[in-house]
């Protein structure tokens, strides 16, 4: 029963929340959301992917957005703004902006907050909508009545239907219908003129970046197979298409050899030295003549890089790793480390041989293989292009568009002194690229042109202006929602609370890595780290003053990235809480205690006076009518009365000196007092010293070279306390100094501060603060 009840269990699990899934034999997989899974309805009225990489599906019932998690609901119950639930004409724009009707209105969602604004400043009928929802989905996805579909920059197909809910076909095999926006390698000669190779086209030259791409009369059209590359060696252009090389002379093509049927993949030239690769081939190319070097151990391998090092040629494939080919003996020997890898790209970086995969990027120096990926920062897993500009930053293209790290941070990371990269800039469809997935496979993906960054997409090549504004903070986490005991604020970088009962709720995502995301959220001077997959936290308790709120991705589970959100939280003060509100208190109640007490002795000294004068007093029966026994009683009394007095004085004059009678003649004088204050802060400077847990007052004054007597003197004196009060009061103050440094262990340091056990340390520190460890660390820290 117990191994049913599991298998049931993973079933379940492995089927919940984003629908079942199923692939097809040509490789599609499709997911299936309903209702059941978040939706606020399944009759969807359209589908649109914001520039953020937020799923929006509009409804019957309502706006619902995706983050990879979970869906939000934008309704009338939730957002009364709204005049309808109907959401018509749903689009999205690059700007992370989402537009929508809804009644006889037009809003838009900016920062996760709705707006309602004028139909005629835009009008969602015409020109922004029409073309927007097409079905050119693929033919496994055998979906009715479907109301729109959009695909997105990773190619998801999301489609919305009518009560059928959402569906997402994702991981299929399609053909680029406009391939000649495609770029797949670029070069530079030396004139400056850029030249670019595109598929199934052939090869263009654009004399400046603003010019179009003129073709040449280099053309590959026949077949999807030979696609043409262009490569510059030694300031001189050369071009392939199918199984033969080209080399640019006089502003055209000539045909310098061909390899009778084996296509070329890669070109790639050092120095005087030209190579080209055909399928397990690697060939040099001298003037018409080509000489085998090598033949890789699998004949159909597709080489798609080289790199010369010394004696060495480094080949990277499609699908088999990395070779290392000897251009003595002409064995290829392959990397154990980057086996089974689709090789991207192999270039020359410091003193390591990069390679890029689809797997992360790899460095290798003698030897030894040092791996980064996204477990490590890496924005993106498959690394098309590694270069380095003339201000220290690395550029790297990818599927999901084009990142800037900074060289010290790579530096630092192959050497070892740190375990993470952080990424600066990222850019993509919400900065204007037409698509930001790039293309790979070849050294020539990005170049360097008189102060610009070049990188090859599948939708033309994209230029970045190196002395343009470049800071743009790469954070892949957004708040999305922030509610104070249900209500929702405003979302900004600040939250103010009222009361240390207010519940704070925030829900955040990651656009960029949505799917099976872990958090870290830091919130100082109240919690410790919090790793979670869920996207929403909820806290209380807060004590008056600020805090700082972080929260970042859990790249690799140790601490929190670099890059994380941060929201200042605000509770106010009360009255009560007020330390001047509390001296008052106090000072009210001393005054309200003192009137107490002096009342209370003078009633006793009137009973005092009163008993006097009935002892006094003459008896009326008495057999001495002339009072003489009263007069000597009076007498008596004064005597006494006067013997009482002295003796209360001689108390408070014996009292006032009662250091000089404790100490007599061995009283230090002032300057005896200062020079022990010197040496003694001297010596207690050591930790080790005022650590030591078996430090006494003989061994202090020993190491400070002074009678015990007068050590004890010294803190009886001028520290007004005994010398174990003092010493525990020393360590009680480092021990807070190292409460202040950061989120550490109480006992721990207690420890190490010369306490002895909990218990003393906790009635030391009570004794001293008037407070507890803990309750001072959460007042304080």
């Amino acid at each position: 029963m117990v191994f049913i009840f599991i298998i049931i269990t993973m079933f379940s699990w492995i089927s919940d929340a984003r629908g079942f899934q199923r692939e097809s034999k040509n490789g599609w997989v499709h997911e299936h959301w309903r209702m059941s899974d978040g939706l606020p309805m399944d009759s969807l009225t359209g589908v649109a992917v914001d520039g953020a990489g937020f799923l929006w599906i509009g409804t019957f019932e309502g706006l619902a957005r995706f983050d990879g998690r979970f869906f939000r609901i934008y309704d009338r119950s939730r957002n009364p703004i709204l005049k309808s639930n109907l959401v018509k004409n749903l689009i999205s724009d690059k700007d992370r902006v989402v537009y929508f009707n809804a009644g006889d209105s037009c809003y838009r969602i900016r920062d996760f907050t709705i707006e309602v604004f004028s139909c005629v400043d835009f009008d969602l009928k015409k020109k922004e909508y029409q073309g927007h929802c097409r079905n050119d989905v693929p033919v496994y996805a055998n979906v009715k009545k479907i109301s729109c579909s959009h695909k997105d920059i990773n190619g998801n197909y999301w489609i919305s239907t009518i009560g059928d809910g959402l569906h997402r076909i994702y991981r299929g095999k399609i053909n680029v219908s406009d391939s000649k926006l495609t770029i797949r390698t670029i070069a530079i000669d030396k004139k400056g003129y850029l030249w670019a190779a595109r598929p199934r086209v052939g090869i263009c030259v654009k004399s400046t970046l603003e010019a179009p791409c003129v073709p040449v009369n280099l053309e590959c059209k026949s077949d999807k197979s030979l696609e043409p590359i262009v490569a510059s060696v030694n300031d001189e252009i050369f071009g392939s298409c199918g199984d033969t090389l080209y080399k640019l002379s006089a502003g055209s093509f000539v045909k310098v050899i061909s390899f009778r049927g084996q296509a070329i993949n890669s070109i790639y030239g050092l120095r005087d030295n030209l190579y080209v690769s055909t399928r397990g081939n690697v060939f040099k190319v001298n003037n018409s003549q080509a000489i085998q070097i090598s033949l890789l151990p699998h004949k159909d391998t597709i080489i798609t890089s080289m790199l010369q090092v010394g004696k060495k040629l480094y080949a990277g494939t499609w699908g088999r790793g990395l070779y290392e080919i000897s251009l003595e003996t002409g064995r290829a020997t392959p990397f154990a480390e980057v086996t089974d890898l689709y090789i991207e790209f192999i270039s020359e970086y410091e003193k390591y041989v990069s390679v890029g995969t689809k797997n992360g990027i790899f460095f290798l120096n003698k030897g030894k293989t040092i791996h980064i990926s996204s477990k490590n920062g890496l924005a993106d897993n498959s690394v098309f292009s590694w270069i380095k500009d003339h201000k220290g930053y690395i550029w790297s293209s990818g599927n999901r568009g084009i990142f800037r790290y900074a060289e010290r941070d790579i530096l630092n990371f192959l050497k070892g002194k740190n375990q993470q990269i952080s990424v600066i800039s990222s850019f993509n469809e919400s900065d204007g690229m037409e698509s930001a997935e790039c293309t790979g496979v070849g050294l020539n993906t990005a170049l360097i042109y008189n102060n610009n960054v070049l990188f090859s997409t599948v939708a033309g090549i994209v230029r970045i202006d190196l002395n343009s504004d470049l800071r743009k903070a790469f954070n892949p986490v957004s708040i999305i929602s922030i509610a104070v005991n249900g209500v929702e604020r405003k979302i900004s970088k600040s939250v103010k609370l009222d009361s240390p009962d207010d519940r704070l709720d925030i829900e955040f995502v990651s656009p960029f890595a949505p799917w099976g995301t872990d958090y870290q959220i830091r919130l100082r001077k109240h919690h410790k780290n919090i790793r979670r997959s869920g996207n929403n936290l909820s806290l209380t308790g807060f004590g008056p003053g600020q805090f700082r709120l972080e929260i970042s991705l859990d790249y690799y589970k140790k601490r929190i990235s670099d890059n994380s959100v941060e929201i200042s939280i605000i509770r106010k003060q009360k009255v009560f809480e007020s330390i001047y509100f509390r001296i008052v208190v106090v000072i009210i109640f001393l005054t309200l205690l003192s009137i107490i007490v002096m009342h209370f002795s003078r009633t006793e000294i009137k009973k005092m006076g009163s008993t006097e004068v009935t002892f006094n007093s003459p008896n009326k029966n008495s057999n001495n009518p002339s009072g003489d026994s009263v007069a000597i009683n009076e007498c008596t009394n004064s005597k006494k009365q006067e013997s009482e007095i002295d003796s209360v004085n001689a108390g408070v004059e014996d009292s006032k000196p009662a250091m000089e009678e404790k100490y007599g003649d061995r009283r230090l004088n002032r300057d005896q007092l200062n020079e022990i204050e010197k040496s003694l802060n001297s010596v207690l400077s050591k930790l080790e010293i005022l650590t030591d847990a078996d430090l006494t007052v003989r061994k202090l004054a020993r190491l400070i070279h002074i009678k015990q007597s007068d050590l004890s003197q010294f803190v009886n004196v001028e520290k007004h306390m005994s010398f174990s009060n003092y010493i525990s009061f020393l360590r009680v103050e480092l021990v807070k100094k190292k409460m202040r440094e950061g989120d550490v262990n109480i006992l721990e340091i207690a420890m190490e501060s010369g306490f002895t056990s909990k218990s003393s340390f906790n009635a030391q520190f009570k004794k001293h603060t008037g407070m507890t460890p803990s309750e001072w660390r959460d007042k304080y820290c």
